[in-house]
């Protein structure tokens, strides 16, 4: 018995521990590099545009400058994770620039909370929840490079 009361209160601790807000010196900016070759930076300036469009549904609400001379685009978006049942967001900002043959993205995670968070109480994530927002800003650059990289099915029409 004194067994199965240690593991229930192990597994107790553990799940407690992930409940705990991240360190605040972890990173915060993410920079994600991409090189395109022979592609020009009006192409991947559209390019980048489309994938946004396509990942947020409405890129309008979520980019704030769209810059095609010179290649930038800028804006806000929303990170989820989970807190025990809740589905939590914290915000990040955007940042996308292009030149000729390459391209960098930037997503910086910001002590901020969107309106439509189940946790308003959490400016910042848990550590299983900024675990979960880095593997989301992983693949979103994996699947932005993909996109970089593509040409559109509409390139012949």
């Amino acid at each position: 018995m004194k067994k199965f009361t240690l593991g229930i209160g192990i597994v107790l601790l553990s799940s407690c521990a992930s409940l705990a807000p991240a360190d605040k010196n972890v990173q915060r900016v993410f920079t994600y590099d991409y090189v395109v070759p022979s592609v020009e930076k009006d192409e991947l300036w559209t390019r980048a545009r489309d994938y946004f469009a396509k990942s947020f549904g409405d890129s309008r609400s979520v980019l704030r400058v769209q810059d095609k001379e010179s290649a930038t685009l800028i804006g806000k978006g929303a990170a989820s994770w989970m807190l025990a049942m809740n589905v939590c967001a914290n915000e990040y900002d955007i940042q996308f620039m292009a030149k000729d043959g390459k391209a960098r993205l930037q997503l910086e995670l910001i002590e901020s909370v969107p309106s439509y968070s189940n946790c308003q109480g959490w400016a910042w994530p848990s550590k299983s929840g900024y675990q979960e927002i880095i593997k989301s800003f992983n693949s979103f650059s994996t699947d932005l490079e993909t996109a970089l990289k593509s040409q559109s099915s509409f390139s012949d029409f």
